[in-house]
């Protein structure tokens, strides 16, 4: 993520994600090897009856073996043996042009997305936003343009 200037997931995330998730039933991680080398991850969120394409992470020293398309093939035949009926690429921001060219190209559909909120709106309009960062790091809260 940092050479793509994203936003990497804190330990304390996989932390919990262990703790509280079952490995095979609620979520997989599936890895791709090179002579050896561990070149890529990508796991995934289970629910049934959607697999959630969660988070890819790749050593970009190997970015043309195209390891993440192979996770992302080999987590689709795993969720069709658990008779998964959607695989859910997730969202991608406007500003992303070759990921949405990327996720097109397994021939996927666009859907939009509706985030319902259950919160007392107006005592949140009065937090600012930075704070809203700083306690909520890594969560979708509110939309800023609505702040």
């Amino acid at each position: 993520m940092d050479s793509k200037n994203g936003r990497s997931k804190p330990i304390s995330f996989f932390d919990k994600l262990t703790k509280n998730f079952r490995l095979g039933i609620d979520y997989d991680v599936f890895t791709a090897n090179h002579n050896n080398k561990i070149i890529a991850h990508l796991l995934v969120l289970q629910y049934f009856p959607f697999t959630e394409y969660y988070m890819p992470a790749y050593n970009s020293d190997f970015k043309n073996l195209q390891a993440p398309s192979l996770l992302i093939w080999e987590s689709i035949k795993d969720s069709i043996s658990k008779n998964m009926k959607y695989y859910n690429f997730g969202g991608t921001w406007k500003n992303q042009s070759e990921l949405y060219r990327f996720k097109r190209g397994w021939n996927t559909t666009d859907l939009n997305y509706h985030y319902y909120i259950n919160a007392k709106i107006e005592k949140i309009k009065d937090i600012d936003r930075n704070e809203l960062i700083s306690e909520y790091e890594n969560f979708y809260v509110f939309p800023f343009d609505r702040l």
